[in-house]
């Protein structure tokens, strides 16, 4: 009744503020609002007018015109087909290299370790680095192929663009996801599976090819290594974004100055031959043998003036600006602070992205949830800084009225990502455990987990012992029924509660119990 409630206070809130918003609006009572609805205005017009245009190039490209080829149309299907073409290829490459890098990253920081020893503190941050990278060069050539389908309506090359640019991101998580749910669970794919039927997959080759190694020399179970690259991964997306957004605007002004180097060297290679010729004078030829008797009295006269008449000589140039280049000519257009187009597809799918890996980290990293939130107010802050100096809006104008709930749709999908990996993550009864904390035979019998002498170090399986307060009597390893799931999310609870996954720290260690304990709800 009290979450019924809100709600329709929420909506009433939401009406009245829009309600109070559009008067203040209308009543021009404030300078700024006048200037946003002229804004407005001009903004509309514009639209109509280019939409206009589209729907005359459409009309055109639709009906027989003579001054128009017919063939048009199949250029330009044959544009978005070999356009699906290399995205295909694009995506099919960027998974191969995320792959390789994800379960060669061992190797990798072997030879960055042994050849570089400066670089040997941050080797385990270069792969995430080079997936970031390629997740940051994903957006150029999705752009340059989107701009070669040539689409008319500019909000729906937008919308396409968002699709691919989110699929081929999420696409690549899920790839990493799958290593760290290998790394996560050694039982996961270990035999031959069916897949309905049809196919025979060997579960063995692909846990080769795509897990992750475990490292027990440098993390005390397989969950924290797990999280850890979870956490590392989060961290990197938001430091290597922002160095490039840095990086980027610099490398195009010191691009522009070295090209602007360059052509003023060649005016100046240019100017040093032309003054190294030698110029001829012109030399005026003199009337020889000439009888005044035969020249008429006015002509003689105005002669004999023009001989008096001082020569205007043309000045020389002197040695010092001969040896002086020409200066060169640097047009409006190319001055090095001129603002980039901000790119609302790039924008939006990269927080998308940032939210996505942030929240599949919560379950095994929980201080992921704070840290996030630091993040991406921090990101918010960037971003608004380098938008109000340093881009501008985009230069094709498009209408965006359902822009929102089409952004939405993506986030709810990553939203049901989240807690179709929580689900799965909850329902694996396979998790390895920390044995050594069950079998806890030194200790007194109200802190041990495990019946004592029970614990089998062959098979590393104990019997829980169920006169513990939290823990009722199973066996080792646990079934699928409910009972089973009731039995494992109780262990679970109490190993989170014992520090089994040290990446919770403070009041933040219960945020893994609270899940658990809200899963056992639904089973029961």
């Amino acid at each position: 009744m009290e979450a019924l409630l809100l709600l329709f206070t929420l909506r009433k809130w939401i009406a009245e503020d829009h309600m109070a918003k559009t008067v203040r609006a209308v009543e021009n009572t404030s300078e700024q609002h006048v200037s946003d609805l002229k804004k407005t205005i001009v903004e509309q017009v514009k639209l109509a007018m280019d939409e206009e245009n589209r729907a005359e190039a459409i009309k055109l490209r639709t009906k027989y015109v003579p001054s128009i080829p017919k063939k048009q149309r199949y250029v330009l299907y044959a544009r978005r087909v070999v356009a699906v073409l290399l995205y295909l290829l694009i995506q099919a490459a960027s998974w191969y290299l995320i792959i390789l890098l994800t379960t060669q990253s061992s190797e990798l920081q072997l030879q960055i370790a042994g050849n570089a020893a400066v670089f040997a503190p941050y080797a385990s941050s270069i792969v995430p680095a080079a997936v970031t990278i390629i997740n940051a060069l994903l957006p150029k050539l999705l752009s340059f192929l989107t701009a070669m389908e040539k689409w008319d309506d500019v909000g729906f090359a937008i919308k396409a663009m968002v699709t691919r640019l989110y699929l081929a991101k999420i696409l690549n998580v899920l790839i990493q996801l799958f290593s760290f749910a290998l790394l996560l669970d050694p039982l996961l794919l270990t035999s031959t599976q069916n897949v309905l039927g049809l196919v025979t997959l060997d579960g063995s080759a692909v846990r080769q090819n795509v897990m992750l190694e475990f490292k027990p020399a440098s993390f005390a179970c397989r969950a924290e290594q797990a999280s850890a690259g979870l956490l590392t991964l989060v961290v990197t997306d938001f430091s290597v974004s922002k160095v490039m957004a840095v990086a980027s605007p610099l490398l195009k002004v010191l691009g522009r100055k070295v090209s602007s180097m360059w052509r003023h060297r060649r005016e100046k290679r240019a100017f040093s031959k032309e003054s190294g010729e030698k110029h001829s004078a012109k030399v005026v030829p003199a009337i020889e043998n000439a009888d005044d008797s035969e020249v008429p009295g006015d002509l003689a006269l105005r002669s004999s003036e023009e001989e008096t008449l001082p020569t205007i000589a043309t000045p020389k140039p002197s040695p010092e600006e001969l040896k002086s280049p020409p200066e060169p000519l640097v047009s409006m257009a190319e001055t090095p602070m001129a603002k980039s187009e901000f790119l609302v597809p790039q924008k939006m799918v990269a927080l998308l992205y940032s939210c996505t890996i942030a929240l599949v980290a919560i379950p095994l990293a929980p201080t992921t949830a704070l840290l996030a939130l630091v993040l991406h107010v921090a990101n918010f802050k960037f971003d608004k800084f380098a938008l109000m100096h340093f881009q501008k809006k985009s230069a094709t104008p498009w209408n965006a009225k359902d822009a929102g709930s089409f952004f939405v749709k993506f986030y709810f999908c990553t939203v049901l990502l989240f807690l179709a990996c929580t689900h799965v993550f909850l329902l694996d009864s396979r998790l390895p455990k920390r044995c050594e904390l069950q079998d806890s035979l030194g200790t007194s019998s109200d802190d041990s987990l495990c019946i004592p002498n029970s614990y089998d170090a062959a098979l590393k399986l104990c019997s829980i012992n169920a006169t513990h307060s939290s823990v009722r009597s199973q066996s080792l390893p646990f079934n699928s029924t409910a009972d089973g799931v009731r039995t494992h999310c109780l262990l679970l609870v109490c190993l989170f509660e014992e520090r089994v996954f040290p990446q919770g720290i403070g009041v933040f260690r219960w945020i893994p119990s609270v899940y658990l304990r809200i899963r056992l709800w639904t089973v029961h």
